[in-house]
């Protein structure tokens, strides 16, 4: 640390008027407690600062020291900090706001598509278009290589995928391709023989393999089905230098839109320590928790025992404590409901009723916070019965931050119950939307339920923490940005297909979906969320004040620049 002293100040310093010849409001702090105050490392002047801090919303300038913020002003006084070797940045009227926060995302596998470690099908236009991708992909790959590829839409295949149209293209390669949703896999014969999967294999608990009139799977795999089968497969595939190039690929691409704090909504057994091994090494620029597997064909004795193994404190910059909890699959075919969809099916639950509760009860009673995917209404029916049946036998922590994922479709009555608990939400404001899956949706699900999908409005009035996540790759639209605006206007900046009924978010409220609400939920208010002196240099800085514009433009802002305590590893120049 530089020695240059500014002042005897003291650890904190409140500068106003009369005692700094400024007419601002200006915070500084300093680096310890000897009344000696180093000169700012850097310092942000003539910006539009957005803070997400009640007592200063707006602010002029910015300095950093170390890796905090040392001085934030409503003016540009926070240079009176600077010594001969501070670095002056001015931000001529750029938009600079906290790191953003994404609290459901899947870095690995995002990374392997952008990575091109596998095939990404996301942007695909048809079923045409889809296998001659995969024919071209096949072509190139060396003897017995699989092939791993991602992002093939239902849209394209409106009577399912079967094995047969994949040998005609795969070139002899065991294939395995994911949906864009993950939650659906389409196989070659030869995947399925060197997986074991014939006619004699039953469907697994929470899952589905399509049957052909013989009995013989078709090669499309419904939810664990895909999920406890070829899904696990595809990563192993990967060597772990793969895995990490993937992991450092997805956080490149998230710095790059300004995001600084991520949680990984499903890490995969095994994989834990290629997290670890990049953050030892310091190459893994961002804040992450990790969400762990609950296996479900594992009983809670045994769980507990594998969390044990893989679960740790860690540090500010990653953490595994948290578990994931698959509780069904995705809305208008395989998320349970309550009542039946159009077909009079109920969807497709990943536990049963019991399995459920007693699983949450064990994660409870053990410390670990509770992390629920859900897009029908039954897993929170039943998560909710958990923790009820936790909390009288005051094995509860509400201070864990257990969060519920998705909630396409939820109750009021549920809602409140979250509220109660102090249960976060976390969920994808792009998808309430009328975009190519929800007119799939619209065909499942009555009028009245689909004009009642996706209640953030009535989530943040029940005083529920809503936060923001894309699940990407599951929807390949990862900039927060087209999320932000989502929420404000209920429309996709994207596809432009309609406005969904629903109540809208203010631009504030969908800010702090993406700043001091995710850091909420990911249990470090204390350090990020919010601009204020003391708390982590994770800034993000754009070309465009998003209060100065029309919504309907929000998504077209670009970043400019992310900063992770206090160190730029972003930069569009």
């Amino acid at each position: 640390m530089r020695k240059s002293i500014r002042s005897a100040f003291t650890v904190l310093i409140v500068c106003v008027l009369a005692a700094c010849g400024e007419s601002d409001n200006r915070t500084t702090i300093s680096e310890d407690q000897t009344a000696q105050l180093a000169g700012a490392d850097t310092v942000y002047i003539n910006g539009d600062i957005y803070t997400l801090n009640s007592q200063m919303a707006w602010a002029k300038s910015l300095a950093v020291t170390g890796k905090n913020i040392s001085c934030i002003s409503e003016t540009n006084s926070c240079v009176d900090t600077k010594d001969e070797n501070t670095r002056i940045v001015d931000l001529a009227g750029k938009f600079m706001l906290p790191g953003l926060h994404d609290t459901h995302t899947h870095i690995m596998y995002g990374g392997t598509l952008s990575s091109g470690a596998w095939l990404n099908l996301f942007d695909s236009q048809s079923a045409e278009q889809t296998l001659a991708m995969i024919d071209e992909y096949a072509s190139a790959l060396a003897p017995d290589e699989w092939l791993i590829a991602s992002g093939y839409k239902y849209d394209h295949f409106p009577s399912g995928v079967n094995r047969q149209q994949l040998d005609e293209v795969t070139h002899g390669h065991p294939t395995i391709v994911s949906s864009d949703t993950q939650h659906t896999g389409w196989y070659n014969t030869l995947a399925l023989a060197q997986l074991g999967i014939d006619a004699n294999t039953p469907n697994p608990e929470g899952g589905e393999f399509t049957r052909e009139t013989d009995g013989f799977p078709s090669g499309e795999a419904k939810e664990m089905a895909h999920m406890g089968t070829g899904a696990p497969r595809m990563l192993s595939l990967l060597t772990q230098e793969k895995r990490k190039a993937a992991i450092k690929a997805g956080t490149a691409v998230y710095n790059s839109l300004g995001i600084t704090s991520y949680v990984n909504a499903l890490t995969d057994i095994g994989t834990e320590g290629d997290f670890r091994d990049l953050s030892a090494a310091g190459e893994l620029n961002a804040r992450v928790n990790l969400n762990l597997y609950y296996q479900v064909d594992k009983s809670p004795e045994e769980n507990i025992a594998s969390l044990q193994q893989r679960a740790f404190s860690g540090d500010e910059m990653l953490r595994a404590n948290s578990v994931k909890f698959v509780g069904d699959g995705v809305i208008g075919s395989t998320a349970a409901m309550e009542q039946p969809y159009a077909d009079g099916s109920l969807g497709l639950p990943i536990y049963s009723e019991q399995q459920l509760i007693e699983a949450v009860k064990a994660v409870s009673a053990n410390g670990y916070r509770i992390y629920l995917h859900s897009c029908g209404d039954t897993p929170v029916k039943w998560a909710l019965e958990g923790i009820r049946q936790a909390q009288e036998a005051d094995q509860y922590d509400a201070s864990k931050r257990h969060t519920f994922t998705h909630l396409d479709y939820i109750s009021n009555d549920q809602i409140a119950a979250m509220a109660e608990y102090d249960i976060q939400a976390s969920v994808s404001p792009a998808w309430a939307t009328e975009n190519y899956f929800m007119n799939l949706v619209k065909l499942a699900i009555p009028d009245e339920r689909y004009d009642n999908l996706y209640k953030f409005r009535e989530m943040i009035d029940a005083g529920v923490n809503v936060s923001g996540g894309a699940d990407w790759p599951t929807t390949p639209d990862v900039d927060p940005l087209v999320y932000i605006q989502s929420a404000i206007t209920r429309e996709h900046p994207i596809e432009q297909a309609g406005s969904l009924a629903g109540g809208l978010l203010t631009l504030d409220e969908a800010l702090r979906m993406y700043t001091i609400n995710g850091a909420i939920q990911m249990q470090q208010e204390d350090i990020t969320g919010s601009l204020e002196v003391g708390k982590r240099a994770d800034l993000v800085v754009l070309d465009k004040n998003l209060f100065n514009i029309d919504a309907a433009d929000i998504y077209t802002a670009k970043v400019q620049m992310t900063v992770l305590n206090g160190n730029t590893i972003y930069s569009s120049h």
